[in-house]
């Protein structure tokens, strides 16, 4: 799995349905074992200021705490089998087990590095290195396209666990920062392979194994809709490979700017001949846009709207048709089997 900072668009910008500038060919995602679980993060009910890091697991259908931490962590990332999990807090960098009881053990104290962005195990130098990003995008010359990014690339010392700066230089970048760094132009930084949790939430936000933007037939209990007569408005679609017959559905339009969408939006089962409610008012069309996204696993889907505050992520179950969950702080993403 390519580094999670450095994922290109690949399956669509989820659905973009405000503004569409451009459409990303969407790659067939296999169908997801039932062996995952989704995790994310809420405050306690307690009023005692701490974090608790949750586990919601859909084949028991039981929701369990896995750690109580100070504050939100960062830079949370798991091993490619999901056997343990490290992120940042406070002053460290943790290591955990993913499973229920995982204890977390310190790995090294975190450096006070200026504009520090990120923080890695390297395989190659058997040591921790981080990177700072000092300086914003520069220009480059007109017969090389693109932008290029200041860096500074820093190493641990395995004998004294001091740091030091072991290289400063610029690298292709698309944007500013080491999330917008191509990471093959700097040489002596690889990372061990991990999952980042923000490279999973991007891939969910971007619309990953989903079909990308389609006319189609109105949802059930919807009106069709006449281009000539709607302001150039149809019923579109967004699906994904795996399961062609369950989408999100609004009506939209396309101009010189891209697509530009409105509510009401929906979630559609076309097998079962039901459609649900997601946005806006039946019958009713109207501005604002949605920005609503998708994904399935273990016989239920996942449906946000990253653009949208205050409402939360939603839990359908494709059993009953009916809403399990809603996360309200943070949203989950799938990750591998929490273990007992």
């Amino acid at each position: 799995m390519p580094h999670p900072r450095a994922v290109a668009c690949s399956a669509g910008i989820a659905i973009a349905l405000v503004a569409m500038t451009r459409l990303c060919a969407a790659a067939p995602s296999p169908a997801r074992p039932c062996d995952s679980a989704l995790t994310y993060f809420r405050s306690t009910a307690s009023g005692a200021h701490r974090i608790e890091w949750r586990v919601f697991d859909p084949v028991r259908k039981a929701d369990r705490l896995f750690l109580s931490l100070p504050a939100p962590p960062t830079l949370v990332r798991w091993d490619e089998s999901f056997t343990f999990v490290e992120y940042e807090s406070g002053d460290s960098v943790y290591r955990a087990d993913w499973r229920v009881g995982g204890r977390p053990a310190a790995l090294i104290q975190i450096p006070a590095i200026p504009e520090r962005c990120d923080l890695w195990f390297n395989p190659d130098s058997s040591t921790w290195q981080a990177a700072s990003s000092p300086g914003g995008a520069e220009d480059r010359s007109t017969d090389d396209f693109g932008n290029r990014c200041a860096y500074q690339l820093w190493q641990r010392s395995r004998e004294t666990g001091g740091w030091r700066m072991i290289r400063a230089d610029s690298a292709g970048c698309d944007g500013t920062g080491c999330s917008a760094w191509y990471w093959d132009e700097i040489p002596g930084s690889r990372h061990a392979d991990r999952i980042g949790m923000d490279g999973l939430l991007q891939l969910f936000w971007r619309g990953e194994g989903l079909r990308g933007l389609d006319w189609a037939s109105p949802p059930p209990g919807e009106r069709a809709l006449d281009p000539n007569a709607d302001d150039g408005l149809w019923w579109i679609s967004l699906s994904s490979e795996q399961f062609p017959e369950r989408s999100i559905m609004c009506p939209g339009t396309s101009n010189e700017e891209g697509i530009q969408t409105c509510t009401p939006a929906y979630y559609v089962d076309r097998r079962r001949g039901t459609s649900l409610l997601l946005k806006g008012a039946r019958g009713s069309i109207e501005t604002p846009g949605s920005g609503l996204t998708m994904e399935e696993g273990c016989g239920y889907v996942l449906i946000d709207d990253p653009w949208s505050t205050g409402e939360g992520a939603r839990l359908l179950s494709l059993a009953t048709g009916r809403w399990v969950r809603v996360f309200k702080e943070t949203t989950p993403v799938w990750v591998g089997r929490f273990r007992d």
